[in-house]
């Protein structure tokens, strides 16, 4: 009975003496695993990785305009069975409340265009205060690539739902701000 006491006796003061050690600074550090906007777009190579994820998202090229089918003409088949291309059979889009705009899920994804303006807002912010190394002018080539690539998500929203709210800068989680910018 008393080496069980004095092995609880030796657990427990184990246990007492390691939590008053294991405070300190060490253990105190940001997860490797994630990067925060602090320590992340402060050189032109990691402004280079940024834009090179935005051209694929997703998986699909951001400018691809055909895919695997033989029946897509990509953005030439969006202009199928409109004013300006007729198709083989008839459409009834122009007929009076027939063509709809659905209102969950597929264009108006906003998600692409959140990337491109945590961009501008994280690392618009570091070239101000001068705190990105590397060639200015490559520095600057990344920031235009992703206005382009931006202009390009808008313009794909423009062809598939019309008048679309334009973003310019990454929105909070909160629903009164998010209804608000998602007026048309």
């Amino acid at each position: 009975m008393k080496t069980i006491i004095n092995k609880i006796k030796i657990y427990i003061f184990v246990l007492i003496s390691a939590s008053l050690f294991a405070c300190n600074d060490v253990l105190d550090q940001e997860p490797i695993s994630t990067i925060s906007p602090e320590a992340y777009f402060s050189s032109e190579s990691q402004l280079k990785d940024y834009v090179d994820e935005l051209y694929i998202p997703g998986g699909v090229s951001a400018f691809s305009t055909h895919s695997s089918s033989y029946m897509d003409f990509g953005t030439f088949g969006i202009d199928n069975n409109t004013d300006n291309m007729n198709g083989k059979s008839y459409s009834t889009s122009f007929l009076p409340g027939e063509l709809k705009v659905g209102q969950t899920g597929g264009d108006w994804y906003f998600g692409y265009i959140y990337k491109h303006n945590y961009f501008f807002k994280n690392a618009g912010q570091k070239l101000e205060e001068g705190k990105i190394s590397g060639n200015k002018e490559n520095i600057n080539h990344y920031f235009g690539e992703v206005y382009v690539l931006r202009a390009w998500e808008y313009f794909k929203r423009l062809q598939s739902v019309g008048d679309f709210p334009i973003v310019t800068e990454p929105l909070e989680n909160n629903m009164e701000l998010l209804i608000e910018a998602s007026k048309r």
